[in-house]
């Protein structure tokens, strides 16, 4: 089976479309990556600064909320993980 050349400009170009959506998703994934290790990263800072003895309200205005965003991070770049594996 053969193509014509318009064919094969229009099967390039189509290639090079995935191509950008691909450096598109990727990019949108490593942010989300770096985001959330410095969500981990942040979060283990303010509960280590709290259980040194500082004051809560110099770390976060809101500690109730601390444990939850840690966790919602750890699982969701777990979860990641695993979705790269599989």
């Amino acid at each position: 089976m053969s193509i014509n050349k318009h064919e094969a400009e229009r099967l390039y170009d189509k290639i090079g479309e995935y191509e950008r959506h691909i450096g598109y998703l990727n990019r949108i994934l490593d942010n989300t990556i770096e985001w959330l290790e410095d969500e981990v990263e942040n979060t283990n800072s303010m509960q280590s600064e709290i259980k040194k003895g500082e004051v809560w309200q110099n770390v976060t205005d809101r500690p109730d909320l601390i444990s939850g965003r840690l966790e919602c991070a750890e699982s969701l770049l777990n979860q990641i993980k695993k979705w790269g594996e599989s």
